[in-house]
This record gives C-alpha cells, sequence and structure tokens, in this order.
C-alpha cells in the first residue's frame, strides 16, 4: 500500500473501502467515497482502522 491511500484514508472517515483482483496490487482507484484496492491489501487497512479505533478510544 502507498503513501497516497493513506492520506486518502485519512482525508475521508466515511469512504468505503472494495477490495477486488481487477486491479493491479500497485495501483488503486477513487470514485466519489470508493476506494478500490487490491484483495491483497486487506490485512494493511484493517490494521490502521484498527489503530484509529484504539487512538479514538484512548481519546475518549
Amino acid at each position: 500500500m502507498n503513501a497516497e491511500v493513506e492520506r486518502l484514508l485519512g482525508l475521508d472517515s466515511a469512504i468505503v473501502v472494495h477490495y477486488t483482483d481487477a486491479i493491479t496490487p500497485d495501483s488503486f482507484s477513487l470514485s466519489y467515497r470508493s476506494l478500490y484496492l487490491h484483495s491483497s491489501h486487506r490485512e494493511a487497512i484493517e490494521a490502521i482502522w484498527a489503530a484509529r479505533r484504539q487512538d479514538g478510544a484512548a481519546a475518549s
């Protein structure tokens, strides 16, 4: 996963991530609040969201 994808995830908390093998692992596609990634990125995205949930819980 690249820094641009991480930046996009940080900009919009309502973004929906779709996983597909129809896209190459080194690219992504973005349309209105939908981010399309290769399915190999699923674990990395879930780790980012888990860390954000922990950060949010710690701040509460």
